[in-house]
């Protein structure tokens, strides 16, 4: 189950694979910390394995959605689970988030909340909110919501994160463009 968090966080900082369009993923949170990310989101569909990613990334903050579908890419509701006191299964949902501190750059992980998916000729749209916890420091709690919108899925074998479609692990060479915002 460790693995299943860290494969998650790894996710979110070394996959730059998906497709490109006009997706955008926002999302508030307060809590431990408070702030807002609103930035270019792309989607990837990795049939092996069964996993829908939707993230975005702006700089060194970024936001990912891992999505377990029971059936194919369908609309459909989803449990966020601790993936790492739960395994992960179809009709799960992960989530987790990072974003730069004066001194380092902190991860949180999702425990808690629900993710509704809705597919509408072959777009990806959706909306969730949930409890986010950084890892050691459960007393920085964060409750998260956001929505997603205009993503269109790559199901390519090279969009497929590392753990789930043997794809190799590409160097992180996202930049962030001037529309993207992150505030504290």
């Amino acid at each position: 189950m460790l693995a299943a968090g860290l494969i998650l966080l790894s996710v979110i900082t070394g996959c730059t694979g998906g497709a490109s369009g006009d997706g955008r993923l926002s999302a508030r949170w307060k809590g431990g910390d408070s702030g807002q990310l609103s930035a270019p989101a792309t989607g990837a569909w990795c049939s092996v394995g069964g996993l829908l990613e939707v993230m975005a990334i702006s700089g060194d903050s970024g936001m990912a959605v891992l999505l377990y579908p029971t059936n194919g890419v369908r609309s459909a509701s989803f449990s966020v689970i601790d993936p790492l006191r739960e395994t992960v299964h179809p009709g799960a949902a992960a989530v987790a988030a990072r974003w730069p501190s004066a001194e380092q750059i902190i991860g949180y992980r999702g425990v808690s909340g629900t993710v509704t998916l809705k597919v509408e000729n072959g777009t990806l749209s959706g909306e969730w909110q949930g409890l986010l916890l950084r890892p050691g420091a459960e007393r920085e709690s964060l409750h998260v919501t956001g929505h997603f919108d205009g993503i269109k899925a790559d199901s390519s074998p090279g969009a497929c994160p590392p753990d789930s479609g043997g794809r190799a692990r590409r160097p992180d060479t996202t930049l962030a463009p001037r529309h993207d915002s992150v505030r504290p």
